[in-house]
């Protein structure tokens, strides 16, 4: 219950408030940075903190990230332990139908990453099988902000809009 402790922790006025964290995650291409981007764009650049580097693909060193108001993570493994889910106040799990997760995942690579959709097409085979096994084993089977429901397109969707909102009512519910 680490909400719970949150609110206990910023009761008091002599300690230093500690950051609402919150864990976005997915596989690849689930919609996790799109989520992202609507949030810290909503909440304030200057009060959030991101951390991330999709250039290579691969792990890199830890890098020492001061918190400010708001911590977002997102990833393909930030639930991965039960240790790392009890850190997050608000956890989020995105799992869209695996059609239209292809398609968005040759999109962006083919129109960010310089890949071919054959490439794309051959390493989601390729990681299929590794994906679906990790994934079992987590047990994971007057308006809105214009920036909520923005896709990387610039188009505007009302499902992640609605989706956006909700996480920023618990995000600054749990800031209070």
């Amino acid at each position: 219950m680490p909400h719970k402790l949150f609110r206990i922790q910023r009761a008091d006025p002599g300690t230093p408030a500690r950051p609402v964290m919150l864990a976005i995650a997915g596989d690849s291409a689930a919609g996790k940075t799109t989520i992202t981007r609507g949030l810290v764009e909503a909440l304030g650049a200057d009060r959030c903190t991101a951390v991330c580097d999709h250039r290579t693909g691969q792990f890199t060193r830890p890098v020492l990230v001061e918190p400010r108001h708001f911590v977002i993570v997102e990833g393909l493994l930030p639930l991965h332990t039960k240790l790392a889910r009890a850190c997050f106040d608000a956890t989020v799990y995105l799992d869209p139908p695996e059609a239209i997760r292809r398609e968005w995942k040759i999109r962006r690579d083919t129109a960010e990453r310089g890949y071919t959709a054959e490439a794309v097409r051959a390493e989601l085979e390729r990681r299929e099988p590794e994906e679906k096994a990790i994934w079992s084993r987590l047990g994971a089977d007057s308006g809105p902000p214009a920036c909520l429901g923005r896709t990387r397109e610039g188009q505007r969707t009302e499902p992640l809009a609605i989706t956006q909102l909700l996480l920023l009512y618990h995000l600054l519910g749990a800031a209070r």
